[in-house]
């Protein structure tokens, strides 16, 4: 009796527990897209930087070191197979990937909630010389934090690869670029084309 009994409450608890983790998945990502909701009205940011912003992407504060060769996490990962990275570098690089995401993204909210008061300074023209100073330079401590989160981040993953890892991705990151250089300088040709024929 008992034996049928739990493989009934089994039975009926295997659906909640399957649909538990898509449903924690959908509530993050609600909970940002709520939360970008709140900030509508800077007028300084566009939804798509709230949004980045609070998901704690790059936004190009890491270009310092990626454009002079030194990798940052998420790239790396996309190449594990060809740098072919080990276990444990990918589980390093895993862990660092996720704590420079969460500490950007604290960082991104506070740095918008900095441009949400400067905003609301010049909307409600109380503002002078004193307060504004005052505001630019906290959005700029802010700033300064999100980019030494990111650019730490490409130290620290440095760190884990070896030389020969770190000139494959730039190489691969090189041919990468290239070939948007190309299809950038294709597309005004075929669009002509495409005009050409319409007419």
């Amino acid at each position: 009796m008992n034996r049928i009994y739990c493989s009934l409450l089994i039975f009926l608890m295997t659906p909640f527990y399957s649909s538990f983790g898509q449903d924690e998945h959908h509530h993050a990502k609600h909970e940002v897209q709520v939360n970008s909701q709140q900030y509508e009205t800077i007028k300084s940011l566009s939804q798509q930087d709230i949004q980045e912003l609070l998901q704690g992407k790059g936004r190009g504060y890491a270009k310092a070191a990626e454009l002079n060769g030194m990798p940052g996490p998420r790239h790396v990962l996309d190449m594990e197979d060809q740098i072919k990275l080990n276990d444990d570098q990918k589980k390093q690089i895993e862990l660092l990937f996720d704590e420079m995401e969460q500490d950007a993204s604290v960082l991104g909210a506070q740095l918008i909630t900095r441009e949400k008061s400067l905003n609301k300074a010049f909307a409600t023209q109380q503002v002078n010389e004193e307060k504004l100073k005052q505001l630019l330079q906290d959005i700029a401590q802010t700033t300064a934090e999100l980019r030494y989160t990111h650019l730490y981040t490409h130290l620290k993953t440095a760190d884990i690869l070896s030389d020969d890892q770190i000139d494959i991705y730039n190489r691969l990151r090189k041919h990468k670029n290239e070939d948007k250089v190309h299809q950038a300088l294709q597309k005004p040709d075929s669009e002509s084309c495409k005009k050409h024929k319409d007419h």
